[in-house]
Formats: C-alpha cells, sequence, structure tokens
C-alpha cells in the first residue's frame, strides 16, 4: 500500500465519529480519523536523530516537513522483533504538530456511534494515557484500543514538528534574496551534521591528545594547539550517538571551536565538504522538548550529501557536564587561557587557509573558497573541450567547469597514483560571474595562520616550483601539522592567476 488519503472522510451525523484500525503486534488500535492525515509505507532513508529517547527511530522527510517517527512497541513494551519492509506509518497531525507512527498493517475504517466507545479515566500522574478507551464490538467479542493523540505528542522527550505551509511559504518568501552562507559539512556516527563556518575556529586532523585530570566519558582528552591547550569532546557520546564499528580513524577530524572565550575540540569521524546555503533553505525540524532545544537549528538538503542537521554551536554546550570540563580546563591551564586573552586582538588578524592535497600540500585561503562538495559520478560534457577539463557540472542552476590540476600543470604519474576516490572533493571558485571546480586528492584541514607563523623557504626552492607553476603560486611556507613534529612544505595557490591560466589553456 502506498499512500492512504484517511483525513478527507467525513462525518455523516454529529453522534457519529469515524476511527480507522492499525495492527501492531497482533493488538488492535483505532483512532479518530480527524487525526490521521495519511498512511505511508516506512521510508527508504531514516535520519538518526541525536540526543534522541529509544523509542524514536529517527526523522524523514515527507514532502518537505521533518517528521518523527515513533516506535510503539517500544512505548508499549511489546515483543521488537520487525521487518521495516512491512511496517506501515500512520502520520498524526493533532493541532498542527506532525508525528508517525509506526504499525504491522492497516485494518479497517468504521463508523461508530457514542454508545460503542468507552473513555478511561486516569490520574494527571498516570502514565498510560496513550490508550484512552475502547471500541466494543460483536457485542464486546472484540475490543480494539483507542490511541490519544494529544497524548501522543506530549510524550516526554519527543520531538515534535510542527506543520504550517503558510507561515513556511511566507517566512521563504521574505527572505529569498538572503545572502548566501557557508557551511561545513561533518559526520559523527553516520548522521551528517553542519556548522555554520562562522562558528569554527580551526579543523585538523587529530594529534596526541593527553590525559585531562577531569576526563570523563565525554571528554576524552587534551590537545596543544600553539601553547593553547584544548579540551577534546567526543562528540559522537555528547549526541548520545552510536559509532559505527568501522570507522576509520585516519578519517577523522577535531574542529575546533569557539564559545564564549574557551576553545573546544569536537571530535567527529569526518568532514565531508563545504557547502553554501541560504536561510530559506533551512527546513524546520521536529522541537527538542529537553534542554537543547536550540541546538538544532534545521535540516539542509544537500543532493549529494542528503539530509543535514544544522546545529547552531553557541547551544551545544548548555551541558552542565561540558561546561564543567571547561571551567576545569580553564583553572587547571590559567597561564596559557591568559595568554590566549592576551593574544585574542592578534588573532583576528590572522588569515584562515584550507590545506589540500593533489599529488603535493597547497593551500588557499579559506574566503576565496565558495564551497566544497563531493565529486558526481557523472559530468556534462561539451565538444571541443581542453584535455585538463573533466566536464561541467550543474550546481543549483549555475554550470561549473571542472578542471583536473593534476593534468593542467602535466604532474608526473607517480603523483597520480594511490589516490582514493572516495576523498576526493571539488573546490568551487566564483570568478567575475563563472563557475570553476578543482579536482583535489583530499582536503586536510582549516588552520589559522598569521604572517609571523609563515616559515619562508628558501628563495631557489621558491624558483624551481615557481618554473614549473609560473605565477600561480603565492606563497610557499612551511607548517607542523598538530600531529607531527615534522615541517610540510605549503604551497598558497594564487587563484586569479590559476583561473586566468584555465581560461587562456581553454581558448588556445
Amino acid at each position: 500500500m502506498g499512500q492512504e488519503n484517511i483525513s478527507s472522510k467525513i462525518k455523516d451525523k454529529p453522534d457519529i465519529s469515524i476511527y480507522c484500525t492499525f495492527a501492531l503486534s497482533g493488538n488492535e488500535f483505532a483512532m479518530d480519523v480527524e487525526y490521521v492525515q495519511e498512511v505511508v509505507n516506512y521510508p527508504s532513508k531514516v535520519i538518526p536523530m541525536p540526543l534522541s529517547p529509544p523509542f524514536l527511530e529517527g526523522v524523514f522527510n515527507l514532502r518537505g516537513s521533518i517528521v518523527p517517527i515513533v516506535n510503539l512497541k517500544k512505548i508499549l513494551n511489546f515483543e521488537l522483533k520487525v521487518d521495516n519492509n512491512e511496517v506501515k506509518l500512520a502520520i498524526i497531525n493533532y493541532q498542527g504538530y506532525l508525528i508517525a507512527l509506526m504499525f504491522d498493517s492497516t485494518g479497517e475504517i468504521f463508523r461508530l456511534r457514542d454508545q460503542q466507545l468507552d473513555f478511561f479515566e486516569f490520574p494527571d500522574e498516570s502514565t498510560y494515557k496513550t490508550i484512552k478507551g475502547a471500541i466494543k464490538l460483536e457485542e464486546g467479542k472484540r475490543i480494539i484500543q483507542i490511541l490519544d493523540p494529544m497524548s501522543l505528542v506530549s510524550i516526554k522527550n519527543l520531538p515534535l514538528s510542527f506543520q504550517s505551509s503558510t507561515i513556511q511559504k511566507t517566512s521563504r518568501a521574505k527572505s529569498t534574496n538572503s545572502a548566501r552562507k557557508m557551511a561545513i559539512v561533518f559526520s559523527v556516527a553516520e548522521v551528517k551534521m553542519a556548522f555554520s563556518i562562522q562558528g569554527i575556529h580551526e579543523i585538523i586532523k587529530v594529534p596526541e591528545v593527553k590525559s585531562h585530570p577531569l576526563r570523563s566519558d565525554i571528554c576524552i582528552g587534551i590537545i596543544n594547539l600553539r601553547n593553547q591547550t584544548i579540551p577534546v569532546v567526543d562528540f559522537a557520546k555528547l549526541l548520545n550517538c552510536v559509532q559505527p564499528v568501522n570507522s576509520d580513524p585516519a578519517d577523522k577530524r577535531i574542529i575546533i571551536v569557539k564559545v564564549s572565550e574557551f576553545l573546544i575540540g569536537l571530535l567527529t569521524d569526518c568532514v565531508d565538504s563545504i557547502n553554501n546555503y541560504r536561510d530559506e533553505e533551512v527546513s524546520v525540524i521536529p522541537i527538542l522538548s529537553k534542554e537543547r532545544t536550540k541546538l538544532f537549528q534545521g535540516c539542509l538538503n544537500f543532493n549529494d550529501l542528503g539530509d543535514v542537521f544544522l546545529l547552531d554551536h553557541n547551544e551545544l554546550f548548555k551541558n552542565e557536564e561540558l561546561n564543567q570540563i571547561t571551567q576545569g580546563h580553564s583553572q587547571i591551564y590559567k597561564s596559557n587561557f591568559a595568554a590566549y586573552q592576551k593574544n585574542k586582538i592578534k588573532e583576528r588578524e590572522n588569515e584562515f587557509y584550507l590545506s589540500f592535497r593533489m599529488g603535493q600540500l597547497f593551500g588557499v585561503k579559506l574566503k576565496e573558497v565558495k564551497e566544497i562538495i563531493i565529486p558526481p559520478k557523472t559530468y556534462l560534457s561539451s565538444p571541443g573541450m581542453p584535455f585538463f577539463v573533466k566536464g561541467l557540472l550543474n550546481l543549483r542552476g549555475e554550470l561549473v567547469t571542472i578542471v583536473d590540476p593534476k593534468k593542467l600543470y602535466k604532474f608526473e604519474s607517480s603523483l597520480t597514483l594511490d589516490v582514493n576516490d572516495s576523498e576526493q572533493r571539488i573546490l568551487v571558485y566564483k570568478f567575475e560571474n563563472e563557475f570553476f571546480g578543482l579536482i583535489v586528492d583530499s582536503v586536510d584541514s582549516i588552520f589559522n595562520l598569521s604572517q609571523v607563523q609563515k616559515l619562508q623557504v628558501p628563495d631557489f626552492f621558491k624558483q624551481g616550483q615557481r618554473n614549473h607553476f609560473e605565477k600561480d603560486i603565492n606563497d610557499i611556507v612551511q607548517i607542523t601539522p598538530k600531529d607531527s613534529d615534522q615541517r610540510l612544505t605549503l604551497m598558497i595557490l594564487n587563484l586569479v592567476s590559476l583561473i586566468d591560466r584555465i581560461r587562456t589553456e581553454k581558448v588556445a
């Protein structure tokens, strides 16, 4: 069964109510059709919801509304054996709030007189209000339990989704000209999440994490970032997410965010991409009826990544234990913290860079990158394309010329070997109303680099590299990654010169 329109049923007489029934673990349940919007099959994609109660299976996208899926078997303590391919979801709409209830199958639709309905009375503190009464059929031989929609949407810690198409359309109409923002998309326990780039201080590979006096299940230790001691939090544990067994340690990244006067590292499984979005593209998600209600700003949908939860880093650290960790950190490492305070103004003058690999290690100013995306499986082709152009990509209505820089620079074949396709990314730039994308082997990190931190390399080395790249290299510096004592040479690309080269080669 696909989708069944239930709520369109009309009552014939004032003393007659229409109920639809559902089967669950051999029991029959019913609900007034006034509250049953529709019945749908179990969706192919369900998004796990961080900080969710055990009975919440996740959320899914129903024609633009993010709807929570409630497993009634867990609430009613029924046997949990279930095949989701056979499960039906009843979409309940109570005063504009949407939830999806899992059932084994749909049943019948009855028109019932008031005398066929028995309603129960419970003490105010009762936890059994989910069932509000019973339907008596076949002279009382068949009893169908009546579900109370008000109690279901009032379950403690159940996230609620409010449906109001008029409000959403009006809001979107007012903000269609809003500026595009940048979001860093990352994964935690197979859940895609994102922070606005304004909230991120740096992103680094996982260095040595040292023991911490206030170490806990959430705070796994500390790292040293340019003489600043930073506590590292296991983001998956903070959000009560189940870590996958096959998580690759090499992909893990620490996202360093700045909240108030503290720098805090968040351990994530990987950083996926940098994407652009507008405020009107953020879908409303179910409201978490618990302390961190404001943590989830909404849901974004990116074609290559699917649904992504947008988080507010300022609301992340209301957790009491985390506050204790940061306060303890500032007391234990007071001298380091004072040094950090002293250098705040200088730090604002630093520039943020994105480092990536395409045979060698390169860098660009982060503000020059429009977004970072995962390469598609296919590209649009055009006759007469230069040898270094992979094709064209339609990015939200804009055509992007995708360039393979290793072919453009004619790198040696040894630099093109051992590339993991799953780590490849496309850096998207906009220059004079044209869009260009550079395919890179991997994105390493986002880091903060001041002029005084740049360690200049000898001129003869610079000249050797510039002979190969001509004017496409702005600077060549050496950096020390957080996970190593070894200095690495980083070549800073001049994007204006690079795009000019691409245009020249295309014309030639």
